[in-house]
């Protein structure tokens, strides 16, 4: 009975010596492990925590774990805007109105009536009792040496903001930049241009100047 009672304490003592393994270890926490007791082959460390390996020289316990980084947030003011539909064509500039017409007219148009010396707006009395006239831009005129007609004031008969924008629709021709096509007030390449000259477009057709297909496209 007692030999029984020697062997099972000694087993105890070889499973508790198989787990625990005890041993001093080196400057490095570790020790080897011949018999390789601990399954982790001939040397492992300790140095406070269970037998363990350190792979590429990290030990696991010691490591911090980094949290992922959270992804950066856009603000929305520099967020990329919504890309176009394709084939959407570009926004065309809004078409002038009639009183912008009528104030281009009055403003940049001289009207000269059967040769005269003088240029008008399109409610002077003198233009009205013409048959025939040229025009040009403002400018232009008076390079030429055209004046100023002094009855040329608001009369009581004035002519509307639509009679003088589809007036200037219909026989100016607004050449833009030195091009060789004649636009309308509307037309795209007029708004794009810097300079421009004008003649009524027969004017401008015997100049050969031709109509803008943008602005004319009936022609």
């Amino acid at each position: 009975m007692k030999r029984l009672f020697s062997v099972l304490i000694v087993l105890c003592l070889i499973t508790t010596s198989a787990f625990a393994h005890p041993g001093r270890t080196d400057s490095a926490g570790g020790h080897k492990d011949n018999k390789n007791v601990s399954g982790l082959g001939p040397y492992h460390y300790h140095h406070g925590y269970p037998a363990h390996l350190h792979t590429n020289g990290v030990c696991p316990y010691e490591t911090p774990v980094s949290p992922a980084p959270e992804a950066a947030q856009v603000p929305e003011a520099a967020q990329a805007p919504a890309a176009p539909a394709a084939g959407a064509a570009p926004s065309a500039p809004a078409a002038q109105t009639e009183r912008e017409k009528a104030e281009f007219l009055d403003a940049y148009i001289a009207i000269i009536v059967d040769g005269g010396k003088e240029y008008h707006t399109l409610d002077c009395p003198v233009y009205a009792a013409g048959e025939d006239f040229i025009a040009y831009n403002v400018s232009k005129a008076q390079k030429l040496d055209y004046t100023p007609c002094a009855k040329c004031h608001p009369a009581a008969a004035a002519k509307t903001d639509r009679e003088k924008a589809e007036f200037l629709d219909a026989y100016i021709a607004i050449i833009v930049d030195g091009g060789k096509e004649y636009h309308t007030l509307d037309c795209p390449v007029y708004a794009a241009g810097e300079n421009f000259c004008a003649y009524n477009v027969s004017k401008a057709q015997s100049l050969e100047y031709t109509p803008c297909a943008k602005c004319h496209p009936a022609n």
